[in-house]
This record gives structure tokens, sequence and C-alpha cells, in this order.
């Protein structure tokens, strides 16, 4: 996607597969992963989680990590 221009002919098909995928993913953390988080980890070990998922967020948001991802894949997934 950072590679492809708006006026793509196939940017809107290829933001539609990623709007998927990701839906998909989160409906499969909500139901399935975070309950059995839940289960094995009690609310200290929850909480640590979050302090480390929120700082790393943070740290994030100040660098433009969007720019290294062509560098950390070799290539965009198919359209099937």
């Amino acid at each position: 996607m950072l590679r492809t221009e708006i006026s793509d002919p196939t940017f809107d098909a290829k933001l539609k597969w990623l709007k998927e995928e990701v839906t998909h993913h989160v409906g499969e953390e909500e139901s399935d992963l975070f309950p059995k988080v839940k289960k094995l980890m009690d609310a200290d070990q929850l909480e640590g989680i979050a302090q480390e998922m929120t700082a790393t967020a943070a740290e994030l948001a100040q660098g433009e990590p969007h720019e290294q991802i062509p560098e950390e894949t070799d290539r965009a997934p198919s359209l099937h």
C-alpha cells in the first residue's frame, strides 16, 4: 500500500483486502486469543503488558515507523 499510488487501479482492491484481513485478525484476537490470555495471566501480568504496549505505541508515534516497512517485508501478499 505504501508504494501504491491512490490513482493505481489496484489501490481500492488492495485496501479492501487489507481491511478484511485486519477485521478478521481483530475478530480472532477478541474471540479466541484474548480470552485465553485472561485465563493464563493475572491482573498484574496483564497490567504489565498494557504498560509495555502503551510505551511502545508512544515510541512509535514519535517516529515514522511506516517508512521502515518496505525494508522489513519482502513483498506484498497476492490478492486472490
